[in-house]
């Protein structure tokens, strides 16, 4: 078998394996619809093997476990509409998006502790209306990127808002991380059981983890 081969037969195993934990609508391979998927704003083009939806954290963890064990390049993205910051295309070709746009959770809102805590798929757009559904003082200070952006996409580009508090990365008070083999962990005081302190502190106990997240790939 040829180099080239041994490739084609991982990626049809891993795409296989794949599809044994993940409806067959999540999982996208067929070139024509991959298309649309492979350039950006600018213009560059890259070709993929294929799109993944997930809906969870253990289905993102079984798609990381069989990426590593068919040596299959994972591409993370939340909405890939974050226009100024390289919008969803991979930096290589052959990559597997992992589209994170169905996670569209608003998982917690603390009116008087003034935070919430959000999955990547949730919009500017979403958390705006939420928040103007719940009749508080709170807004959402929107970035350029447009209501359809990724709020949780925008902070980890180091992307920025216009009002107050328009450095978004820096009111990041947690985040719940899937590490290249599949651990999960957890940044600032949510690493703690039942922590009263989650969402209200930004530096937590001991080494400051958060800013290793951002414009980088060492974790989802």
């Amino acid at each position: 078998m040829t180099e080239p081969q041994k490739i084609e037969s991982f990626r049809d195993n891993f795409f296989k394996s794949v599809l044994l934990s993940l409806d067959t609508n999540r999982v996208l391979t067929d070139k024509s619809k991959l298309f649309i998927h492979e350039s950006n704003t600018i213009g560059s083009k890259k070709k993929l093997s294929g799109l993944i939806q997930p809906i969870s954290v253990p289905e993102i963890q079984t798609i990381i476990k069989l990426a590593n064990q068919y040596q299959i390049g994972i591409y993370p993205i939340s909405l890939g509409k974050n226009w100024g910051y390289g919008s969803k295309l991979p930096p290589t070709e052959d990559s597997v998006v992992l589209d994170l746009s169905k996670m569209s959770k608003i998982i917690d809102y603390n009116p008087e502790l003034a935070y919430v805590i959000i999955e990547p798929g949730v919009s500017q757009l979403q958390l705006y209306d939420f928040l103007k559904s719940q009749d508080d003082n709170h807004v959402m200070d929107p970035s350029g990127a447009g209501p359809s952006a990724s709020v949780v996409g925008n902070i980890l580009e180091r992307g920025f808002g216009i009002g107050r508090y328009c450095d978004r990365f820096t009111s990041v008070a947690g985040m719940e991380v899937i590490l290249p083999n599949g651990e999960v962990l957890k940044t600032g005081f949510w690493g703690f059981e039942n922590s009263k302190l989650t969402g209200t502190h930004r530096w937590g106990v001991g080494p400051y983890l958060d800013g290793i997240f951002t414009q980088s790939s060492f974790g989802i």
